[in-house]
């Protein structure tokens, strides 16, 4: 069905484009929210990755992968409007990634476990808060969206080299933070 669908969207077929859309909406909409944590942010990315796909149709190998496909404008979509919002406001970049897939799993129904769980979000989120913008980025992708390197490199527009080397120095500043932060609340009971 879906090299049917691919003919008839390179011949410009408005009603087929259109179900296209309905058909996977919903995803490129989660995806867009997911990292912009914004309704009006995710409309404009999903509008844009849309726009994208249909202009870039024939660079679609595979028709099957079409919703991975459409995925990856998104993600690519959403990170750069992000950037650009940085660059003109001098907002960092949130860790709203990592809020969504990493703390998703919620484990024990006793109160007791639950704020433990809840204080060590908190303890992490502002951990991560703490690390520069570039490894915030690089850790937000390779944990919190679960890219590879390549993907990562592509999506930043960066070497691969320069990825690992900033994924491997995230890693470790965040290592340094969190025993620093331990220490600290440690020393303070």
């Amino acid at each position: 069905m879906l090299k049917s669908v691919m003919a008839k969207i390179q011949k410009n077929d408005e009603e087929t484009k259109r179900i296209l859309f309905e058909k996977f909406h919903d995803q490129v909409y989660r995806k867009a929210y997911f990292i912009t944590k914004d309704h009006y942010l995710a409309q404009d990315v999903l509008q844009e990755t849309f726009l994208k796909a249909y202009n870039h149709m024939d660079q679609l190998k595979n028709d099957e992968s079409i919703g991975a496909w459409l995925s990856v404008i998104a993600t690519r979509t959403a990170v750069d409007l992000i950037r650009k919002q940085k660059r003109s406001s001098g907002i960092p970049m949130e860790n709203s990634l990592l809020e969504d897939e990493i703390f998703q799993q919620t484990s024990s129904s006793s109160v007791e476990s639950e704020m433990e769980q809840e204080w060590l979000k908190e303890n992490l989120r502002s951990v991560i808060n703490e690390l520069p913008t570039n490894f915030r980025a690089v850790i937000i992708l390779k944990y919190g969206h679960d890219l590879k390197e390549q993907e990562i490199a592509k999506i930043l527009g960066e070497n691969i080299g320069t990825v690992k080397s900033r994924i491997y120095r995230a890693k470790n500043k965040l290592k340094s933070l969190l025993l620093s932060s331990d220490t600290m609340d440690g020393d303070s009971l």
